[in-house]
Order: C-alpha cells, then sequence, then structure tokens
C-alpha cells in the first residue's frame, strides 16, 4: 500500500514537473516571438 502510494507521488511529482518545463518553455518560446517581431 505505501509503496504504491510513493509511486503515484513520484509519478504526480514527475507530470507536475514535466508540465512546468513545458510551460516555461513556452514562455520563452513567445518572449522570442515578441523579440522577433519588435526586430522586424
Amino acid at each position: 500500500m505505501r509503496s504504491e502510494r510513493t509511486g503515484f507521488g513520484t509519478a504526480m511529482n514527475s507530470t507536475m514537473y514535466a508540465w512546468c518545463s513545458a510551460l516555461l518553455k513556452l514562455e520563452d518560446v513567445g518572449k522570442q516571438a515578441q523579440h522577433l517581431k519588435n526586430q522586424f
């Protein structure tokens, strides 16, 4: 029971981490796009 819970928690953490990193990447891409727009 406890090991299942720990595994679930780890899966949740990795999923959250993946989402956070993806969102940060999107934010960076958005900033770069804005920068390119300003250049042209």
